[in-house]
């Protein structure tokens, strides 16, 4: 499973998020609300079966591949 089961809007907001911006500037680059970047951060934490935003970057810097 890879970020494919995610949405282009949901893309965006991570790759935003893994550049260090904060829900009020990503929202703000992207014209919706704080609380909406928040809400799709919660949803994209469920997709890819994570708990933070630390472990969604992990995800995304190594494509979805998890050494355990």
């Amino acid at each position: 499973m890879g970020l494919e089961i995610l949405t282009e809007r949901q893309r965006q907001i991570l790759n935003l998020s893994a550049k260090g911006l904060q829900a009020p500037d990503v929202a703000s680059e992207l014209g919706c609300s704080p609380k909406t970047v928040r809400n799709q951060l919660s949803n994209i934490y469920q997709k890819l079966g994570v708990n933070n935003k630390v472990q969604a970057v992990a995800y995304l810097l190594t494509g979805g591949r998890r050494d355990n």
